[in-house]
């Protein structure tokens, strides 16, 4: 079980800033799969128009998450 970060924590990215000022609002890895894995499912469906919508959602939100933290996608 891994400690909860805090906050004032130091980041736990090496940076030597506050875990608040560094990658508070980074996605981990895992949530970052899980999104892809959301949206691999989803176009098993893509006839129904409601589920293009939210699987073209989850890609912008990967996308504009990439844009935050500078990580090419290419690196993914």
């Amino acid at each position: 079980m891994r400690k909860k970060i805090g906050r004032n924590d130091l980041c736990p990215c090496g940076s030597g800033k506050k875990y608040k000022l560094c990658c508070i609002h980074k996605m981990s890895e895992e949530e970052i799969q899980a999104l892809y894995l959301e949206q691999f499912e989803l176009t098993k469906g893509l006839n129904d128009v409601n589920k293009c919508h939210k699987v073209l959602d989850i890609g912008k939100r990967i996308i504009e998450h990439q844009q935050k933290v500078n990580v090419p996608l290419e690196h993914m």
